[in-house]
Formats: structure tokens, C-alpha cells, sequence
């Protein structure tokens, strides 16, 4: 997974869906908190 311009994540889809990266998290969830922050948008 690519996250501001670097790779923060590899493996296969099981291994990426049991990370414990919180940016990761976030997005597999598509929870709208966590350490993803979108300009522009406020919350």
C-alpha cells in the first residue's frame, strides 16, 4: 500500500488484512478517524 508516497505496506491480501498498521487499519476499515487526515475536510 502506497501512503503519501511510500510503500507502508506488502503482502499477501491475509497479511494485509491482519496488519497492524494504523494507516492501513484505517483504510481496510473505512473508518473515517484514525491517522488519515484529508485537506480540506472538516470533521
Amino acid at each position: 500500500m502506497l501512503y503519501n508516497g511510500e510503500v507502508i505496506e506488502t503482502g499477501s491480501p491475509v497479511e494485509i488484512k491482519n496488519t497492524s498498521n494504523p494507516v492501513v487499519r484505517q483504510f481496510i476499515e473505512g473508518s473515517a478517524t484514525g491517522p488519515i487526515v484529508l485537506e480540506g475536510i472538516r470533521r
